[in-house]
């Protein structure tokens, strides 16, 4: 199971580093399709599978000799991290929905609620089912272009369903804990998720310039909790003006759709087939061979 895992996981961050190798935005969908992927792929292990790879001796009893079953002992350390991501993301969520008691309601945008939280760094996208912007208790400093800005960019967030995707990126951390590329395909994702908000704002008429400078005047210094998506984090801040400043360049879209399937097919492959086993007596079984052998066969 956890060299299924690790195979996976190495398959998943190559296919997104790929598609993303010129334009680091580049159709975020084939990365949710390899996380969703990578979120299911132990219970994937665990059907039947088609035994069709070249594989080595199996049959022998693991027990015999009174050894240790590493393979247990790595199963047991792996449920373990997992349940402790799970813990780390649950307390997130539960950390979202006291926000709800701490803030007060400020009206509706688009069918999305717009909510005020006091100690609040910046504008803040989340919810799966109830749709909430939340803003800073100083947002009525704000100018009525900035303002403008900040809507868009978490009504876009809401309209892609990101908080959804970021929380299924959230659990796939938490199922392969130890492998850093997926990590690394979760952070890649969430950094798609800014890109194309970005792009929606600039499109929708505000200034590079302009809206570079409400990035930095709104960008956040820590992290914040899961299923939620800040308007601008420090550590990003800067790959996305560079993004803004730039010219894509990215794979064509039928390139892009070939790489995904041939990731994702893959990766299905790696979790279904399995290697197979040829029988070998065991210790017992050999000895009684040898015991009821004729000595002398043929006199």
């Amino acid at each position: 199971m956890i060299a299924m895992l690790i195979l996976l996981g190495v398959r998943a961050g190559a296919g997104v580093w790929l598609v993303g190798r010129r334009d680091a935005a580049q159709d975020p969908r084939v990365t949710v399709v390899l996380l969703g992927l990578l979120v299911v792929a132990p219970l994937l292990g665990c059907l039947p599978g088609l035994a069709v790879l070249p594989g080595g001796a199996g049959g022998v009893d693991e027990g015999e000799g009174g050894g240790i079953s590493w393979g247990w002992v790595f199963s047991g350390i792996w449920l373990l991290g997992v349940m402790v991501g799970i813990l780390r993301l649950s307390f997130g969520l539960l950390g979202l929905a006291r926000w709800r008691g701490r803030s007060r309601h400020l009206g509706w945008r688009e069918g999305i609620e717009v909510r005020v939280l006091e100690g609040l760094e910046g504008p803040v996208a989340c919810g799966i089912l109830r749709r909430v912007i939340y803003l800073p208790g100083h947002h009525g400093e704000w100018t009525d272009e900035v303002r403008e800005a900040v809507m868009r960019h978490e009504i876009c967030h809401h309209l892609r369903r990101d908080p959804l995707w970021r929380t299924l990126a959230g659990v796939a951390c938490a199922v392969h804990w130890f492998n850093p590329l997926v990590w690394w395909v979760a952070r890649r994702f969430a950094m798609q998720c800014e890109f194309a908000c970005d792009a929606a704002v600039l499109e929708s008429g505000v200034g590079v310039r302009r809206y570079v400078d409400v990035l930095c005047d709104l960008a956040w210094s820590e992290a914040p909790p899961a299923a939620a998506v800040a308007m601008s984090r420090r550590g990003a801040l800067e790959a996305r003006v560079r993004r803004m400043g730039g010219e894509a360049r990215g794979l064509s879209r039928w390139v892009v759709i070939l790489v995904g399937v041939l990731v994702f097919s893959g990766g299905v492959a790696v979790c279904l087939l399995r290697p197979e086993e040829r029988e070998v007596p065991g210790m017992a079984e050999e000895v009684e061979v040898r015991l009821s052998a004729e000595a002398f066969p043929g006199s």
